[in-house]
């Protein structure tokens, strides 16, 4: 069954951009990862300070071993100190659609 985490971040003011770009960051480590199918960053408009994260894992344990890769792991302990909230929810895919290519902006 495919496992999804949903999370909202809510940064140290004026850290948002900078918290996004190390997210992004972690997206690119897990490129080469095959059981990633989604890992989605967001930036609320109206809230630049607020994050949303969307995850597709094949599996939960695909989803925690990749916490324990070693460059995901630095990015997450750079990421720390932005954080002044985080709440995370793991989820069930249902369906929907995504589209893989890169939009602007």
């Amino acid at each position: 069954m495919k496992f999804g985490m949903q999370a909202v971040i809510t940064t140290h003011a004026g850290k948002g951009d900078e918290l996004a770009e190390l997210l992004v960051e972690a997206a690119a480590i897990l490129q080469s990862n095959d059981e990633c199918e989604v890992y989605l960053i967001q930036v609320a408009i109206n809230e630049p300070d607020k994050i949303y994260i969307s995850e597709v894992w094949s599996n939960e344990q695909a989803h925690k071993a990749s916490l324990t890769n070693p460059a995901v792991r630095a990015v997450i302990t750079r990421a720390m100190p932005f954080i002044a909230q985080m709440e995370a929810k793991p989820t069930r895919s249902k369906g929907g659609k995504l589209s893989t290519e890169k939009s602007p902006g």
